[in-house]
This record gives structure tokens, C-alpha cells and sequence, in this order.
């Protein structure tokens, strides 16, 4: 038995997600870093990725490290273009497309330190050709939370504990605060 740690990298120093609440989602949840991953998986249509992601929700929970962040919050709505193509009565019939701007919610993020997020589920089986279905499927993750929040994952040898700059999320039953896993 062995353990299988991320690096997660947020490349721009952002992170865009929120939480059913909608507050700014900090750390990413276990549960959304399990689903990325199995959502890739049928995105590329890899069986042996899709097999390999599924087995993640079979682990315990894992332990993070979380590098410095802070929450990002903004009053500004954002407007974007709309021409949906989606039929419209007006006085004259029926019409294609809606034009003019969309208001939508500022997004809820965190900003990022440079440092990776690490993620470690203890005691996992994988075999070494497991682990490069893994690499494999990792490498074609390209964002997490929303599409404005690329990242670039890898598989890394972590022994010991993260930096000092680290926060440690590991899992307890009688914690004070919850993430979503994805057991």
C-alpha cells in the first residue's frame, strides 16, 4: 500500500468555485477534484482512465495541503453577449436570438499562492500501470471549479508534510468544519 499525492497548480493564481451557499469554495473539495478527474475520463473516452478515476471514490478521504490564499469577492456583475438563437414572440412573429447583454453574479474565487495544492489519499492499491492511466488522465484536466480557473495537475512524490506555508486539512470525524468527499 502505497500513498497517491496531487500537486495541484492554479496557473493564472485564481481559483473560481462556490459552494452550495455561494460563497468562494476554499479549499477545492475532495468530491470536485474526484469528479473533474472522472468527468476527463468519459471526456476523452478512455476506459482505463474512466476505471481509474472511479476507484478514487472508493478511498478514504484524503489529507490537503493548502497553500496561502484569500478570498476573492467583487460587487462588479459581469456583462456578456447574448445571441442565444432561442425562439422569442415579439409583435411581429416569432424570432430567432436574443441580442443585447446577459447580466451575470460576480464570481465567487479565491486567489492563490504559487505554491501547488496537495492532495494525499494514504493506503491506495494502484499498480504502476494504474498510475500511468492516471498520468495520462491527469494531463488532460484543464480546469477545475469554472473554465476560468485553468490548472495543470500531476502526480508527485510528496513524503512528510508541505511546506510551513501550508494549511493542513486532514480528515476528522469530530472536525469543526466539513468538506464534500467523494466516498
Amino acid at each position: 500500500m502505497t500513498a497517491l499525492t496531487l500537486a495541484v497548480r492554479f496557473v493564472i493564481g485564481h481559483y473560481h468555485a462556490h459552494n452550495a451557499n455561494g460563497h468562494a469554495e476554499w479549499p477545492p473539495t475532495p468530491a470536485r477534484i474526484a469528479t473533474v478527474l472522472l468527468a476527463t475520463a468519459y471526456e476523452i473516452a478512455d476506459p482505463a482512465a474512466v476505471h481509474i478515476a472511479r476507484r478514487l471514490f472508493d478511498l478514504a478521504p484524503p489529507t490537503l495541503w493548502t497553500p496561502p490564499a484569500s478570498e476573492r469577492h467583487t460587487d462588479t456583475s459581469r456583462w456578456v453577449p447574448a445571441d442565444h438563437g432561442l425562439p422569442t414572440k415579439s409583435g411581429k412573429g416569432l424570432t430567432f436570438g436574443r441580442k443585447g447583454n446577459l447580466r451575470k453574479p460576480p464570481e465567487r474565487g479565491t486567489v492563490v499562492d504559487d505554491e501547488p495544492l496537495y492532495v494525499r489519499w494514504d493506503d491506495t492499491t494502484f499498480t504502476h500501470v494504474d498510475l500511468e492511466n492516471l498520468d495520462r488522465l491527469l494531463h488532460n484536466v484543464t480546469y477545475l471549479g469554472r473554465p476560468t480557473s485553468p490548472v495543470i495537475i500531476d502526480r508527485v512524490a510528496l513524503t512528510g508534510e508541505a511546506t510551513a506555508r501550508h494549511t493542513t486539512w486532514m480528515p476528522d470525524p469530530d472536525g469543526a468544519m466539513s468538506l464534500t468527499v467523494a466516498t
